[in-house]
C-alpha cells in the first residue's frame, strides 16, 4: 500500500507534464536515444547563476547549425532546396530562360485548382500572450480521432470530442498559468543561466546517446514526431517548470502525527475490515444416490474440491466452483457462518485445507452437502502499519487543494481568451478537418465514444 501512495504522489507532480500542447508522447519519442529522459530542471538549477552549465564530462554542447549541408562525393555543398536544384544548369543541358518586357498577361480564364482547398492551420487564442494553434492541440490525438471517426456517428463523434476538448483545454490553461509562475518564481539574473543549463545538458544528453551525432538524433526526431530539436527541448522545458510549481507546493505540505491518527480513526474499518471465510460448497438431492456416490468417490481419489463443485451432480453455484465467502466476528468457531444450523455447526469445526460432509439438511434431509474452507482473511492493519500510507494519502489530497487554490488565483490575474471560444473554434476545425461534411457516417457500433 506505500507504493500506491508514492505513486499517486508521483502523478500529481508528473501528471502535468502530458497535458501541454505538443508535450504529451514527445519527451519519450526519443527514449531509445536519451535513455533515462535527459536532464531534469530543478531549482538547484538556478541557485548559481555563475556556475557552469551542468553537461556530461565526455560531450560539450555543439556550436554547430542544427542540420550540417550535405555533400557530393566531391565533396560540394547540395543546394537546400530540391526545387532550386532544378533550377541550377548543367555542362551537359545548360539553361534556357526567355525574358519578355511589360506587365504579365492576366487575362483568361483562371487555371484550374490541383485539389481541393484543405484547412492548414488556424490560432484559436491566446493564454498570458502565447498563441494556441488547432495544429498543436490536436497532435498527439489526430490520428484516433480520425479511426473514430470511421467509426462513430457524426453525433455522437462531435459529442464525446466536445466534451473531451473542454477537459483538455482546462488543462492546457492551467499547465500554461503554472508555467508562466515557475518562470517568475526565478530571479532574472539566475533564470537565463539555470534554462540554458538544462537545454545544453538535455542536447548533450541526446548528442551522447545517439553515437556523438546531432544531425543522426535530429534526423530521427523529425522523423518520428515532425519536430525540431529546437522545438523539442523546448516543449521539455515548459513540461519542467510545469513540475517545478507542482513539485514546490508537493514539498511545501506537511501532515502531523495528529493528521495520520484522526484519519486513521475516522477510516478504522477501511484498516480494520471484518475477516472473512471462503468456502467451497457442493450439494446433490439425497434422493441422487449415485450423485452422491460419485462425489464421495471423487474426494476420496482426491479430485480438487472446486473441479468436481463445478460438475454434475453439483447443484449449488456450479459456474463459480461452488463459492460462498462470508464475513464473521470473533472465532470461526463460534461464528455465524451459514443460516442453516447443519451446515453451520459442521464450517465451525473447519481448518482453511479441509472439507466435510456428507452433512444432510432441509426438510427429512432432503440434501446432501460437502464443504471445503478455502481460507479465512484477516487483514488488519495496525496505526504503525498504516501510518505511511496515510501520509502519503494526506499529502496528496492536500497538494491537489493547494494546486487547484493556486490555479484559482492565477487564472483571476490571467489574460487569455475565453475556454468557450477556444472551445467551439477547436470543435469547428476538427469537424472540418478530421470529420468533413461529404464524409460518409457508418452504422454506430455500441460503447465507442471519441477520447481527445
Amino acid at each position: 500500500m506505500q507504493s500506491r501512495s508514492q505513486s499517486a504522489a508521483a502523478c500529481l507532480a508528473a501528471g502535468l507534464l502530458v497535458l501541454l500542447p505538443g508535450c504529451g508522447g514527445q519527451s519519450n519519442l526519443l527514449e531509445p536515444l536519451v535513455g533515462g529522459g535527459g536532464a531534469t530542471l530543478t531549482a538547484g538549477d538556478f541557485r548559481s547563476p555563475d556556475a557552469t552549465p551542468a553537461l556530461s564530462a565526455t560531450v560539450a554542447a555543439p556550436a554547430v547549425p542544427a542540420f550540417a549541408p550535405e555533400t557530393t562525393p566531391s565533396g560540394s555543398a547540395l543546394p537546400a532546396n530540391p526545387a532550386a536544384a532544378a533550377l541550377q544548369p548543367s555542362p551537359d543541358q545548360p539553361m534556357h530562360v526567355e525574358a519578355v518586357a511589360g506587365a504579365p498577361d492576366l487575362t483568361g480564364a483562371a487555371p484550374a485548382p490541383v485539389e481541393q482547398a484543405a484547412l492548414l492551420d488556424v490560432k484559436v487564442g491566446d493564454i498570458n500572450g502565447r498563441p494556441i494553434f488547432a495544429s498543436d492541440f490536436f497532435a498527439e490525438f489526430e490520428d484516433r480521432l480520425i479511426a473514430e471517426s470511421r467509426q462513430l456517428t457524426r453525433q455522437n463523434w462531435t459529442t464525446g470530442l466536445r466534451d473531451g476538448i473542454r477537459s483538455r483545454l482546462k488543462r492546457l490553461i492551467d499547465d500554461e498559468l503554472l508555467r508562466a509562475e515557475a518562470l517568475e518564481s526565478i530571479p532574472n539574473e539566475a533564470r537565463e543561466v539555470g534554462l540554458r543549463r538544462f537545454l545544453d545538458a538535455n542536447r548533450a544528453s541526446i548528442q551522447s546517446q545517439a553515437g556523438g551525432s546531432l544531425t543522426a538524433a535530429q534526423q530521427r526526431l523529425l522523423e518520428e514526431s515532425g519536430l525540431t530539436l529546437e522545438e523539442w527541448l523546448r516543449q521539455r522545458r515548459d513540461a519542467q517548470l510545469v513540475n517545478m510549481s507542482v513539485q514546490s507546493i508537493v514539498e511545501s505540505v506537511q501532515v502531523s502525527g495528529r493528521d495520520i491518527r484522526n484519519y486513521y480513526d475516522r477510516n478504522y474499518d477501511t484498516f480494520n475490515p471484518r475477516p472473512r471465510a471462503r468456502f467451497r460448497q457442493i450439494t446433490v438431492g439425497t434422493e441422487n444416490a449415485a450423485g452422491v456416490a460419485q462425489v464421495s468417490a471423487a474426494l476420496a481419489d482426491g479430485t480438487p474440491f472446486d473441479q468436481i463443485a463445478s460438475q454434475q451432480p453439483n447443484s449449488f453455484n456450479r459456474a463459480t466452483g461452488g463459492l460462498v465467502e462470508v464475513e464473521f466476528d470473533g472465532e470461526l468457531n463460534q461464528a455465524a457462518l451459514f443460516t442453516l444450523e447443519p451446515l453451520n455447526n459442521a464450517a465451525r469445526t473447519m481448518s482453511p485445507g479441509q472439507w466435510v460432509g456428507p452433512v444432510t439438511y432441509g426438510n427429512n434431509g432432503v440434501l446432501t452437502a460437502w464443504l471445503y474452507l478455502e481460507s479465512v482473511d484477516r487483514s488488519t492493519r495496525s496505526l504503525y502499519e498504516a501510518q505511511m500510507e496515510i501520509a502519503g494519502d494526506l499529502k496528496l489530497a492536500e497538494a491537489e487543494a493547494r494546486r487547484d487554490q493556486l490555479v484559482a488565483r492565477l487564472r483571476q490575474r490571467a489574460s487569455f481568451t475565453s475556454e468557450a471560444e477556444m472551445a467551439q473554434r477547436l470543435l469547428q476545425v476538427a469537424l472540418a478537418r478530421y470529420y468533413p461534411p461529404n464524409q460518409p457516417e457508418p452504422q454506430q457500433r455500441p460503447g465507442l465514444t471519441p477520447r481527445p
